[in-house]
């Protein structure tokens, strides 16, 4: 499942690869801010957004809401 950079709040991060090959699942990078994130602590402010979002009455960004036809 994409994930939602806290920072720009696209649905681009993908993992940070490694010198030696592979990909460090606990480290994300923004392809389109250049963020480089714990995953953890992404996950953490997008939380933060939602809870603070439904504490005014607004609704969830776009981004965060699931397409309609899709497999989850």
């Amino acid at each position: 499942m994409p994930t939602v950079c806290a920072n720009c709040g696209r649905l681009s991060l993908r993992r940070k690869e490694l010198p030696q090959g592979g990909a460090d699942f606990h480290v994300l990078v923004c392809n389109d801010c250049h963020t480089t994130w714990d995953r953890d602590e992404n996950a953490a402010l997008n939380m933060r957004l939602m809870l603070v979002l439904q504490l005014l009455g607004r609704d969830r960004p776009a981004v965060f809401c699931r397409q309609e036809g899709g497999v989850d």
